[in-house]
């Protein structure tokens, strides 16, 4: 059985790991989707236990462009104190305002590109482990495009329901 572990917020980080391993032990093949290796490296996941991070994805273009402009170019020039005044005063409301409406109106499915890029290149999954409340969308996404596909997988917010 391949299960499809949705950890993309992080926040149940002991219970992917535990879920993941029993499904390991069981003999099925686990795969859990993270946004970043960094949040999970204290966390050790059981041989067997595919651990895919969405940052190995690229982003779609103008995502990269809009971090690139807001954070990482200011990052450069500007002190930490001043930065965070930065970040907070002018990028994150010019982001939110202005970048991602207009993002979300020009490319509805751009914000899934690391995730549709992902699912291209696995095959299906029998089952989808909603882990937190970040992965609802991710969740969503999934469970379209298998179902598009032909097999659309179970949904669950634990193993036990499997």
């Amino acid at each position: 059985m391949r299960v499809l572990f949705l950890a993309l917020g992080g926040n149940r980080r002991r219970a992917v790991t535990a879920e993941s391993r029993a499904v390991a032990a069981a003999g099925g093949r686990p795969t859990v989707l993270v946004a970043g290796l960094v949040r999970w490296a204290d966390d050790p996941f059981a041989p067997g236990v595919e651990v895919v991070p969405l940052s190995r994805y690229r982003r779609h273009w103008p995502l990269a462009v809009e971090h690139m402009l807001l954070y990482r170019g200011p990052r450069a020039l500007l002190r930490r104190r001043a930065l965070s005044v930065y970040k907070r005063l002018i990028a994150d409301r010019v982001r939110r305002r202005l970048i991602r409406p207009v993002y979300r109106r020009v490319w509805p499915d751009g914000v899934h590109h690391q995730l549709d890029a992902f699912l291209a290149g696995c095959g299906p999954f029998d089952a989808v482990v909603v882990s937190d409340s970040r992965s609802f969308p991710a969740a969503r996404r999934v469970v379209e495009r298998l179902a598009a596909t032909g097999t659309a997988p179970r949904i669950a917010f634990g193993t036990d329901a499997l």
